[in-house]
């Protein structure tokens, strides 16, 4: 993607913001070999949930995919990705007849891939509700050789950001993608009357478009260069108007006090 292209895009939603001096530098630069480069990082994984029922014994399994951004031999994403729930009833039929009971969780591992194909386990290092982080830790060795992950090679400052700085994100809506997306930094933290969010300062709001399998998704913001500032986190109800929402994002310096 050349300059040109670059500014014809950009210049429709950022406007007078990307005249700021902060972008001068970054005009000298190709998008695409930033692009290239931080699609590296970004990494699928799958969190497994083994159940067995109280009464029946039945066992069962829940999947559920995520990603996030690899740095330091962390995956940086979302806690509410991988909090599987510790139990939940179920109907279910066997051998001709009907069964309800309630399935409770007795083991959870999380999977993912390095870039030769190879299986690994996470661990998890850090996980919190709210602020909504996680921090994977993957091994050096794994079981079948030397263990190759690819990450971006340094994160930014969230707290640089401010309302109407120009943001893109590497999203991966429905888990397809990687898909380019570009919108402005709203609000540096979540407005103090919505009850849903309890620390508030730790997210900031963007008008990124937000869709299912987004979540764990990086934000850059642009100064010199693309600096990571945020993960893409969920939309939530704007105070009592539920058909106003707003889409927001957990800033990378809660990461940064675990890493």
């Amino acid at each position: 993607m050349k300059r040109r292209i670059f500014i014809e895009n950009v210049g429709i939603l950022a406007g007078e913001l990307f005249l700021k001096k902060q972008y001068k530098d970054y005009l000298d630069y190709e998008l695409s070999d930033y692009l290239d480069e931080i699609k590296k990082g970004i990494h699928r994984y799958v969190v497994i949930g083994k159940y067995v029922g109280k009464k029946t014994k039945q066992k069962m399994i829940w999947k559920r995919q995520g990603n996030g951004i690899a740095y330091k031999r962390n995956l940086l994403t979302n806690n509410h990705i991988i909090n599987l729930p510790e139990c939940f009833e179920k109907e279910f039929e066997e051998k001709n007849k009907n069964y309800k009971d309630k399935f409770e969780i007795y083991d959870l591992f999380i999977i993912g891939q390095d870039n030769k194909d190879n299986w690994f386990e996470y661990n998890i290092k850090h996980r919190s509700k709210d602020p909504d982080i996680a921090i994977l830790k993957y091994p050096t060795i794994g079981d079948v050789g030397p263990l190759r992950m690819l990450e971006i090679k340094k994160i930014g400052d969230s707290d640089k950001i401010e309302e109407g700085d120009f943001v893109f994100a590497i999203r991966s809506p429905h888990l397809i993608g990687p898909i380019y997306s570009e919108g402005k930094i709203v609000g540096k933290e979540i407005p103090f009357d919505i009850k849903k969010i309890k620390h508030e300062k730790s997210y900031f709001i963007h008008s990124i478009s937000t869709t299912l399998g987004d979540s764990g998704s990086p934000i850059f913001t642009l100064y010199k260069e693309p600096e990571l500032v945020g993960l893409m986190t969920g939309i939530i109800d704007a105070k009592s108007d539920k058909s106003f929402k707003l889409q927001y994002a957990v800033k990378i310096n809660e990461f940064k006090k675990y890493i």
